[in-house]
């Protein structure tokens, strides 16, 4: 199972978007790399929640592939970043 933790899901959660978007977690171009998006969300989206409500949505195809990471953030020099650990 991806894990998120508070301190992502905070950040997650202050990404503004349409109500009718989600943020999504996608395959990038590159192959092996992700980015995130705004979209529609989808039903077989595995759903992160926090206080009730979706921060994250992300497709089978990457939950399988990240079964047993974390999503945790770091502080940069420019702000806080999103990473993803095993």
């Amino acid at each position: 199972m991806l894990k998120v933790t508070e301190t992502a899901k905070d950040l997650l959660q202050s990404i503004d978007h349409p109500a009718e978007s989600v943020v999504r977690l996608e395959p990038g171009e590159a192959g092996g790399t992700l980015k995130l998006k705004l979209g529609a969300p989808k039903a077989d989206d595995h759903v992160i929640e926090r206080d009730g409500g979706a921060v994250l949505h992300v497709p089978p195809t990457v939950s399988t592939a990240l079964d047993g990471a974390t999503i945790d953030t770091v502080r940069t020099d420019t702000g806080p970043r999103l990473t993803i650990s095993q």
